[in-house]
């Protein structure tokens, strides 16, 4: 059985990875209506770190991520950082799956606990993990066109209810808004790219890094600028006072009588998204903490007996940690500094460390033999 992911695997993969909960929340930020711009400049300055993520992953033969971080940074420096970012996706995974729970709550199942809902789609996330990761990319592949789709038709059956003065006046947020905004998509979603790099330690050899990653993050600014001009024209400036502005916008969709309630269709595919942004998260915490400890994982499976145990902390960390929106809004104070460290700063310093380190074995190593030369004759 073949268990290599391909590159479109991949790049579908990374797709609903980034547009798991942006979907859900629109994505609107501090720059209003010129969000899009912002999407467009955070597009841009996410670029550098594809590079770099994808040098990381070439440093070493295997392409296997925190393995090469273990060796570009010794054995203590890569254990902290491994362990820096297995908490990082800890606490991602566990936000994600509240946000998502809360939307099932609130849209449909009012009477169902967050804790039976979290239990549900952990349970689901621990079977699929514990198959492979190449079994999730599969399940990422046969579910883009769907998200890709919906997104679509979804765009073009609003466009009766569409005030396209709403998208006016353009470019006329202040600067800081605009960084802010741009600061705040570069970090979430954008940023987020650091949990799929090992997942490509099993993808194709063939396949070249730089381009599924670059392929992948640009889809998913195109679904996501979809998306949040869709929610903008229908909703207009009330987009910023909705707690899910797009279920809200796909909810006045209606072809007569006939064709009704599509949001239901669409909060599908959003959940799907959803649970792929915390199956990548988790299977990144177990490949983390897989390093940490050294244990064997040249298998797809073979980070099997960590899966649960990763769910379990996710599970109390969406529990407990997140408990009421005050503390979510809390701990959302400290997603910048974070992801500062674990997307930008530990990323260039592995690097960097990388670079030295093989420049440094490179001298040390033998000199090549000299081919002998015959004498010459006078």
């Amino acid at each position: 059985m073949k268990q290599k992911i391909s590159g479109k695997q991949m790049v579908a993969t990374i797709v609903m990875f980034l547009t798991g909960s942006s979907l859900i929340t629109g994505a609107y930020t501090a720059a209003g209506r010129d969000t899009w711009l912002c999407g467009i400049f955070a597009f841009l300055l996410v670029i550098p770190m594809m590079l770099i993520h994808s040098a990381i992953l070439n440093l070493y033969p295997g392409r296997n991520y925190y393995a090469n971080i273990l060796t570009a940074c010794g054995k203590w420096a890569g254990r902290a950082v491994t362990l820096y970012l297995f908490f990082c996706s800890m606490f991602l995974v566990s936000l994600v799956l509240r946000d998502f729970c809360e939307f099932i709550h609130i849209v449909n199942m009012v009477e169902t606990p967050i804790s039976v809902i979290a239990s549900c789609i952990l349970g689901v996330a621990i079977y699929l993990l514990k198959k492979g990761a190449y079994v999730l990319a599969r399940v990422s592949r046969f579910a883009f066109p769907f998200l890709l789709i919906s997104i679509a038709l979804t765009c073009v059956l609003a466009v009766k209810d569409m005030e396209f003065s709403n998208i006016l006046p353009m470019l006329q947020t202040r600067p800081e808004k605009l960084a802010e905004g741009t600061v705040m998509i570069f970090f979430l979603p954008m940023g987020e790219i650091t949990a799929c790099s090992s997942l490509f330690r099993w993808m194709d050899p063939k396949e070249k890094v730089f381009p599924v990653f670059f392929r992948g993050v640009l889809w998913a600014l195109l679904l996501l600028l979809a998306a949040n001009l869709r929610n903008l024209l229908v909703l207009g400036n009330s987009v910023a006072a909705f707690l899910y502005p797009s279920y809200e916008a796909v909810s006045v969709v209606a072809i007569g009588q006939f064709f009704t309630r599509i949001e239901v269709l669409i909060g599908i595919n959003l959940m799907l998204a959803g649970f792929i942004k915390c199956c990548v998260l988790l299977h990144n915490a177990c490949e983390a903490l897989g390093a940490v400890f050294n244990l064997d994982g040249d298998t797809p499976r073979s980070r099997a007996p960590l899966v649960a145990p990763c769910a379990l902390l996710a599970f109390t960390g969406c529990i407990v940690i997140f408990a009421t929106s005050e503390e979510r809004a809390a701990w959302a104070n400290y997603i910048p500094l974070a992801s500062v460290l674990g997307q930008v700063l530990i990323p260039v310093s592995v690097l960097v460390a990388g670079k030295i380190r093989s420049r440094r074995k490179g001298r040390g190593g033998p000199k090549p033999a000299r081919t002998p030369t015959a004498p010459q004759r006078s």
